[in-house]
């Protein structure tokens, strides 16, 4: 079962930051899959429709979405200032002046009408002024963790390219350089 997003239920809990709740879907996945496989192991193909059904997006797969589920510069800059990539959101009003910063581009305005600006010298995110950033609040970090070794080491989604074709290894590296220069 899909919700009106095309989420899995665990999909869905990666999404909105309910690592505890990812996990508890993920060992219950892992349980179905396993008497789907006769018991004895883990039927792949089974527990991927719970995970990460065919025909989703690259970029909705609970391991990119989990690693992209950084916070908004806001929560590091406050009204200062400084120097980042800005991005603006015809779908939720954040045009002209306004602007939202990298992670809610990808986090909170993923499939809106979400464009990059420029690499602003003075900026501030604005997304939780104008809708409700899911960006603001980090989740349960050490549970991320867990979650994430979890991934890594149970699906075999970290073959998987995102829809820029960056394997999760290439893309990590450019967010972590990407955040490293903003946050100079």
């Amino acid at each position: 079962e899909r919700d009106l997003e095309g989420c899995t239920p665990f999909m869905a809990a990666v999404k909105a930051k309910a690592y505890s709740g990812a996990l508890t879907l993920l060992e219950a996945a892992r349980r179905v899959a396993t008497s789907a496989g006769g018991g004895e192991s883990v039927d792949d193909k089974c527990l991927m429709t719970m995970v990460f059904p065919d025909g989703t997006a690259p970029d909705d797969s609970p391991l990119f979405v989990l690693c992209c589920n950084d916070t908004c510069s806001f929560t590091w800059t406050g009204a200062s200032h400084v120097k980042q990539a800005i991005y603006e959101c015809k779908t939720c009003g954040i045009i002209g002046a306004l602007c939202c910063c990298t992670e809610c581009a990808l986090v909170c305005h993923k499939g809106h009408e979400c464009r990059f600006k420029r690499i602003a010298q003075s900026a501030y995110c604005d997304c939780w002024e104008k809708c409700h950033c899911r960006s603001l609040y980090f989740g349960e970090q050490a549970t991320r963790l867990q979650l994430l070794n979890r991934l890594l080491s149970d699906t075999k989604l970290a073959q998987y390219p995102n829809g820029r074709g960056q394997h999760l290894l290439s893309f990590l590296l450019s967010t972590m350089a990407r955040q490293a220069d903003e946050q100079r």
